[in-house]
């Protein structure tokens, strides 16, 4: 499986609404597996921040309680990153997964990180 390349429409949506969605980019078991760690990862984070954590950074941080193979796995999908510089610019590169941070909903109460887009449509 390949990753489609954007087009100059897509590039217009991206600009327009600040996303845009790569479709069956991430082969079924990968996403399987993704989720499972990810949902260990979110047990992390809670353990080290309560309730309200939001985030578990640097992932690989955390090697010893995850499995990093779907992570490294992730970041090899064919034709990603030619679709992610056709999005965006030929600067713009998949950063290593494992270098990433995952991001939560807290569970008590919402919580914005305030670099995110959407923080001006939805905070008073």
């Amino acid at each position: 499986m390949s990753v489609q390349i954007p087009t100059e429409a897509d590039r217009a949506f991206y600009r327009a609404n600040g996303y845009f969605i790569l479709r069956d980019v991430i082969p079924a078991a990968l996403l399987r597996d993704l989720r499972r760690e990810a949902a260990k990862a979110y047990d992390i984070a809670l353990r080290l921040s309560g309730p309200q954590a939001q985030r578990l950074s640097r992932i690989a941080d955390h090697a010893g309680e995850l499995d990093m193979k779907p992570f490294r796995e992730f970041d090899h999908i064919e034709g990603l990153n030619d679709a992610i510089k056709a999005l965006l610019t030929d600067e713009h590169v998949l950063k290593p997964t494992e270098d990433a941070t995952l991001l939560f909903g807290p569970r008590e109460r919402p919580w914005s990180t305030e670099w995110h887009r959407d923080w001006r449509y939805h905070v008073l």
